[in-house]
């Protein structure tokens, strides 16, 4: 799932448990995709559940892929 947003190119910015369903079958779907950016897009502004953001994007980065691995695995 959320390799698939990466492969498009974007990135979640708001990755976390609370954004996942199962909805059967085995399936896992990704929810709250209205934070997706491009990559490559300028923005250091801070989204998503606080407890979830990578350290290095509250102090002023960029999402990365990274950040999104990140807001997963806490």
């Amino acid at each position: 799932g959320l390799g698939k947003v990466h492969e498009r190119g974007l990135i979640h910015r708001d990755f976390h448990s609370g954004n996942m369903i199962n909805v059967g079958n085995q399936i896992i779907s990704i929810t709250d995709l209205g934070l997706c950016r491009p990559m490559n897009a300028q923005n250091n502004d801070t989204y998503g559940v606080l407890l979830y953001v990578a350290p290095e994007v509250l102090r002023g980065k960029e999402y990365t892929q990274a950040s999104d691995i990140y807001g997963f695995g806490i």
